[in-house]
């Protein structure tokens, strides 16, 4: 149920739709001329990379959306509260509509899907998933991931593995498998 478009990764989509907001919200927050000239263009872009987000079910855009919204209110503490307001509301309207549409097409609501995997990862169960779950998605994976890597450098810490050499070390032949 994850959404990738052309990009073919959704955490690439969500990434793209995050810089795109960010280059529609900075000059919005610090009350500048902004890279959009019509207002319909801006506010349609700002909802459909909201909704690009959203829809890419991606945890990496969220955390990147999110850190960037922090740095808005500390940069811009008086403008940002007001414009903050504006643009959520106008993007928690429009991912509640999609999620009706969605729902109404599968059966399934992406929002309900959110909170599951917010609330595993809060919980810590997305640690614990099998590959594959909805859940944790790949966080399971890159857990292991990075265990395997710690474990690659634990065998050589100074010099470490190489570039393109991690097949060849012990952990690599240990741990690696073919996609």
């Amino acid at each position: 149920y994850l959404a990738a478009s052309v990009f073919g990764e959704p955490s690439s989509l969500s990434g793209y739709a995050t810089a795109t907001l960010v280059m529609l919200i900075v000059p919005y927050f610090r009350g500048t001329a902004s890279i959009v000239r019509q207002r319909w263009w801006f506010w349609t872009l700002i909802i459909l990379s909201s909704l690009s987000i959203f829809l890419a079910f991606s945890m990496t855009g969220l955390l990147l959306l999110g850190a960037v919204l922090i740095g808005m209110v500390a940069l811009y503490p008086r403008e940002s509260a007001r414009r903050l307001a504006i643009v959520g509301l106008f993007s928690m309207m429009f991912v509640g509509v999609a999620d009706r549409a969605a729902e109404a097409v599968t059966n399934i609501s992406v929002i309900e899907l959110f909170g599951q995997r917010l609330s595993s990862y809060v919980s810590g169960a997305a640690a614990d998933d099998e590959l594959g779950t909805i859940a944790g998605d790949s966080f399971s994976q890159r857990l292991q991931d990075y265990q395997t890597a710690f474990t690659a450098w634990e065998d050589a810490p100074i010099t470490g593995v190489g570039p393109g050499s991690f097949a060849e070390s012990a952990a690599g032949r240990r741990y690696s498998q073919p996609f």
